[in-house]
Protein backbone atom coordinates (compact mmCIF):
# COMPACT_ATOMS: atom_id res chain seq x y z
CA UNK A 1 0.00 0.00 0.00
CA UNK A 2 1.59 3.30 -0.90
CA UNK A 3 -0.07 6.95 0.24
CA UNK A 4 -1.61 7.74 -2.93
CA UNK A 5 -3.64 3.63 -3.27
CA UNK A 6 -4.42 4.69 0.32
CA UNK A 7 -5.49 8.22 0.23
CA UNK A 8 -7.68 7.16 -2.87
CA UNK A 9 -9.30 4.24 -1.36
CA UNK A 10 -10.02 6.26 1.42
CA UNK A 11 -11.50 8.55 -0.71
CA UNK A 12 -14.55 5.58 -1.81
CA UNK A 13 -15.33 5.07 1.94
CA UNK A 14 -16.14 9.06 1.59
CA UNK A 15 -18.34 8.52 -1.22
CA UNK A 16 -16.67 8.78 -4.25
CA UNK A 17 -18.38 6.15 -6.52
CA UNK A 18 -20.59 5.08 -3.73
CA UNK A 19 -22.35 8.03 -2.01
CA UNK A 20 -25.92 8.89 -2.30
CA UNK A 21 -24.60 11.82 -4.51
CA UNK A 22 -22.27 10.67 -6.66
CA UNK A 23 -25.24 9.68 -9.42
CA UNK A 24 -26.82 12.77 -9.31
CA UNK A 25 -23.51 15.20 -9.33
CA UNK A 26 -21.25 12.97 -11.00
CA UNK A 27 -23.45 10.11 -13.31
CA UNK A 28 -22.79 13.14 -16.67
CA UNK A 29 -19.24 12.57 -16.78
CA UNK A 30 -18.61 15.80 -15.44
CA UNK A 31 -19.21 17.08 -11.52
CA UNK A 32 -21.71 19.00 -11.23
CA UNK A 33 -21.24 19.88 -8.14
CA UNK A 34 -20.30 23.81 -7.04
CA UNK A 35 -17.84 23.91 -4.65
CA UNK A 36 -15.67 20.97 -6.31
CA UNK A 37 -16.07 22.47 -9.55
CA UNK A 38 -14.77 25.57 -8.70
CA UNK A 39 -11.59 24.07 -7.05
CA UNK A 40 -10.23 22.59 -10.15
CA UNK A 41 -10.94 25.97 -12.03
CA UNK A 42 -9.18 27.20 -9.27
CA UNK A 43 -6.05 24.88 -9.47
CA UNK A 44 -6.34 23.87 -13.79
CA UNK A 45 -7.92 27.53 -15.36
CA UNK A 46 -11.08 28.45 -16.15
CA UNK A 47 -11.81 25.84 -18.24
CA UNK A 48 -11.25 23.05 -16.09
CA UNK A 49 -13.54 20.34 -15.01
CA UNK A 50 -13.65 17.26 -12.87
CA UNK A 51 -14.72 14.04 -14.85
CA UNK A 52 -16.39 11.44 -13.59
CA UNK A 53 -16.32 7.49 -15.20
CA UNK A 54 -16.19 4.73 -13.64
CA UNK A 55 -16.71 5.21 -10.37
CA UNK A 56 -13.51 7.42 -10.39
CA UNK A 57 -13.18 10.72 -10.96
CA UNK A 58 -10.04 13.15 -12.64
CA UNK A 59 -8.00 15.18 -12.18
CA UNK A 60 -6.62 14.51 -8.98
CA UNK A 61 -8.57 11.45 -8.08
CA UNK A 62 -5.01 9.71 -7.83
CA UNK A 63 -5.99 7.01 -9.59
CA UNK A 64 -2.95 5.60 -10.75
CA UNK A 65 0.81 5.85 -8.81
CA UNK A 66 2.42 8.14 -11.89
CA UNK A 67 0.07 10.71 -10.72
CA UNK A 68 0.89 11.44 -7.04
CA UNK A 69 2.70 14.12 -5.85
CA UNK A 70 2.83 16.25 -2.81
CA UNK A 71 0.79 18.52 -4.27
CA UNK A 72 -1.50 16.58 -5.87
CA UNK A 73 -2.42 14.96 -2.62
CA UNK A 74 -3.34 17.82 -1.19
CA UNK A 75 -5.48 18.73 -3.65
CA UNK A 76 -6.84 14.96 -3.95
CA UNK A 77 -7.93 16.10 -0.55
CA UNK A 78 -9.65 19.11 -0.40
CA UNK A 79 -11.32 17.87 -3.85
CA UNK A 80 -12.93 15.39 -2.05
CA UNK A 81 -13.75 17.23 0.74
CA UNK A 82 -15.50 19.86 -1.29
CA UNK A 83 -17.28 16.68 -3.32
CA UNK A 84 -18.94 16.27 0.41
CA UNK A 85 -19.74 19.87 0.78
CA UNK A 86 -21.28 19.60 -2.84
CA UNK A 87 -23.24 16.84 -1.33
CA UNK A 88 -21.43 13.20 -2.24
Amino acid sequence: MTERTALHEIAHTIGVSTGQGWSSLGGSGTWTGAQAGALVRQYDGSSAKLSTGGGHFWPYGLNYENEFSGTAADRHVRIVAAMVRDGL
